[in-house]
């Protein structure tokens, strides 16, 4: 693999800032879902996480330089599997940002407290607002990667993340403060 990764990607300053923001952002969100989730989805039986779920990770030239920006490595991914193990996902970031949405109904009943309930919900959209509308209606992790060298506005992005990342703080306030 040449010094570009996978992705061809030689990264900018501005892009590789934006990256490592990207990257902190969904790793404080994956770790305060994991919080609420982890007491049904470790002992659960039936894990609503698939491997179909995984090939976006690897599509989309965004979520590559995430995960290759968070040291992991292609061969870690498994055609069979996808990123998925016994114990859960490979990936600590550039998952696909589906991934923070789903909640299943047994935790949506633990979580039925209202003010929980909505923090919740807002945590599990955040991925997905972080990357919205990044180039006029499109999603970043839609992005090529001639779009994400030539035409993303980075100080636009980079607003974003901070405005997520100002939500998240106020998640994290909320949840602390519920039972």
């Amino acid at each position: 693999m040449d010094e570009a990764g996978i992705t061809g990607i030689e990264m900018s300053p501005q892009l590789h800032s934006a990256v490592l923001e990207y990257q902190r952002l969904e790793t404080q969100v994956r770790l305060l879902i994991g919080e609420v989730c982890k007491s049904h989805c470790s002992h659960c039986l039936n894990r609503c996480c698939k491997k179909d779920f995984c090939v976006e990770s690897i599509a989309s030239p965004w979520l590559r330089l995430v995960w290759e920006t968070s040291h992991h490595k292609i061969m870690e991914y498994d055609d069979s599997t996808g990123w998925l193990t016994d114990s859960g996902c490979r990936l600590n970031a550039g998952r696909p940002p589906v991934c923070y949405e789903f909640m299943c109904s047994q935790i949506l009943m633990e979580i039925s407290a209202t003010d929980r309930m909505h923090t919740i919900k807002v945590l599990s959209k955040l991925v997905t607002f972080a990357g919205a509308n990044a180039l006029g209606k499109k999603h970043l992790v839609t992005l090529s990667s001639t779009q994400l060298l030539t035409r993303l506005n980075y100080t636009r992005l980079r607003r974003r993340l901070a405005h997520s990342q100002e939500i998240l703080q106020n998640c994290e306030q909320v949840l602390n403060s519920c039972p």
